[in-house]
Formats: C-alpha cells, sequence, structure tokens
C-alpha cells in the first residue's frame, strides 16, 4: 500500500517538523519515495572561518546598478542574504569577511569588512570605491587573500561570485592542486570553495576542472554551480553549503521497520537525501546518542510553502 503517493515534490510545513531540521521534503520515484531534510543547527563554533568574494568586474556593473540606465542591484539584494546565512549559521566569529574581486588595475581587491549579522540587513554592497571596476578577472589574488589570511583557521568556507571566464586558470589549478596537497597530508586544516557562476558567459568548463580536482590530489576543495542570474545565487549557495558541512561525525537514517537505510560514517552533511519504501509512514535520523523521528504523513503542503 501506498502510504506517500505524489508525484509532485510535498513539503512539510514547519509545524509538522522536528526542531531539529530546516526544511523535509519528498517526492515518488517509482515504488520509492526519495526524502531530502537539511538540519536547522545553531551556529557552528568549531573554528569556522568564512568569506565571501564578489565579482567587481566591468561586465557586473549591471548586476549593481551601475549600468548607463538605471537597473536593480541584484548584488546587494542576494549578497545580503548569503552573508547573513554564512555569519548567522556558521562563521565561528559570527562575521563573514567580504571582499571585491577582479578589480582594475593593481588594486585588483578592496576589502568590505568583517560583515556581522546585526550589519547584513542594511549593508551597502555597491561594488568598489577606491577601486574601479575591472577588465580582466583574476581570481587569484581572491583566493590568496582567503587561504594565506587565515591560516589558523580549523575550518575555512569561501564563496568566489563572477559572471566571466576566469582570466588566471592555469595559475589557480596550480595554486589549488598544491593547496589540496597540504591538506591531505595535514600541513594545514580544511578548507572549502564555492564557485558560483552568473550567467551565459561563464566557462562552464573551466568551473568542472576544479570541481574535479580532487581525482588528481584526493581533497574535493571545489564546489561550484552555473546560476541564469544574481536572484538564484542565494538558495544555490545555500544547498551547496548544506551538502559541504559536516554536522556531526556519524549518524545512522532508519525506516520504520526499524531498518538502516543509510549510514554516515565520515560525517552528517547539513543537507541528505535519501530512497525509502513508499509504504514507509517515517523515518528516524539516530545522531549524537539519540533518535530524531520524523513523520511523513502530517499536514503536507505543496512545494514552495516551506513553513521554514
Amino acid at each position: 500500500m501506498n502510504v506517500l503517493n505524489s508525484t509532485e515534490r510535498v513539503t512539510l510545513s514547519s509545524s509538522d517538523i522536528d526542531p531539529v531540521f530546516g526544511k523535509v521534503f519528498y517526492q515518488n520515484i517509482g515504488s520509492d519515495v526519495e526524502v531530502t531534510f537539511t538540519i536547522l543547527m545553531p551556529r557552528i563554533s568549531e573554528g569556522w572561518k568564512t568569506g565571501v568574494a564578489l565579482d567587481a568586474s566591468s561586465s557586473m556593473r549591471a548586476a549593481y546598478g551601475k549600468s548607463s540606465k538605471p537597473t536593480e542591484n541584484l548584488v546587494e539584494m542576494e549578497a545580503r542574504k548569503f552573508l547573513y546565512y554564512l555569519a548567522d549559521r556558521l562563521d565561528a566569529d559570527g562575521q563573514t569577511t567580504t571582499i571585491y574581486w577582479a578589480c582594475s588595475g593593481s588594486k585588483e581587491l578592496e576589502v568590505l569588512g568583517n560583515i556581522q549579522v546585526s550589519q547584513c540587513d542594511t549593508l551597502k554592497i555597491e561594488g568598489p570605491v577606491e577601486a574601479d571596476f575591472g577588465s580582466m578577472t583574476n581570481l587569484l589574488p581572491a583566493l590568496r587573500y582567503f587561504v594565506e589570511g587565515f591560516p589558523d583557521a580549523t575550518n575555512g568556507i569561501y564563496l568566489f561570485v563572477t559572471d566571466g571566464k576566469i582570466d588566471d586558470f592555469w595559475a589557480v589549478k596550480e595554486y589549488c592542486i598544491d593547496l589540496a596537497k597540504q591538506i591531505t597530508s595535514g600541513k594545514r586544516n580544511p578548507i572549502k570553495c564555492v564557485l558560483i557562476g552568473i550567467g551565459e558567459k561563464v566557462n562552464a568548463r573551466q568551473l568542472q576542472d576544479l570541481d574535479n580536482l580532487d581525482a588528481v590530489t584526493g581533497f574535493d576543495l571545489w564546489d561550484y554551480h552555473v546560476a541564469k542570474d544574481m536572484r538564484e545565487t542565494t538558495d544555490i549557495f545555500a544547498e551547496l553549503v548544506d551538502e559541504s558541512v559536516m554536522v556531526a561525525p556519524t549518524a545512522a537514517i532508519y525506516d520504520d521497520q526499524n531498518t538502516v537505510i543509510k549510514q554516515f560514517t565520515d560525517g552528517l552533511p547539513g543537507r541528505v537525501s535519501f530512497l525509502m519504501r513508499d509504504s514507509s509512514s517515517f523515518f528516524e535520523l539516530e545522531v549524537a546518542g539519540q533518535r530524531i523521528r520524523q513523520s511523513l504523513l502530517a499536514s503536507a503542503s505543496s512545494d514552495g510553502e516551506t513553513g521554514s
């Protein structure tokens, strides 16, 4: 008997989920159901250092609302959201270091500052002030700023937003191979870099090459995603971070027959997807010495009404 029977994605409302979860949703796939949940954790004070690098090349002028014709400042609107996300949920100091990169001339970087949670709603993000919008998109200076500026962080996660090809790609690749080898040998602490490309001029092949470096180095340094425009970046980034950040060292998921259907021996990420029988009415997450039962039969709402 199909207990869960919906070809559309069904999202449980916040009143129907355990407080440990941020979102819970499911969708039928044949005789199975794919369940996805995110874990709503308080800020994880385990030495995480966070940073955001915003592309300030000339092609980004319109996204900052600075084209010849008046345009909406989409960078400010979206960056405020993911700065808040990082500072509030992850950064050990409750702040996110933010820079502009791909600026003009010899000043390729401009530091916006260490952005506190309380600043995010009103922060002005209008592009560089001391420098100008640049003609080259050189990623290495921004990458080195975070990697070499915070060498003692227990963990680091840094977001890079760009709308074009990376002009110094081969130098970046060489630097990243060496960096990954340092991490795997224990010479420095882990780092995760997330690159979000915006629009049709992004060189997706470059992003894929960085993402696939773990095949050479044995360490997964980069994640990437391509967005149609700036409006998509926050949700994409939050999903990538949830999948990358481990919130517990081990965990297991059980179905309603007390059968283990998924185990996590190398860390439980903040976002999890798994398959279970469509006759299952609930699942249980075993983590930190306790089992959390989550029913899938509560008053579910249609997709988009997350309630969280």
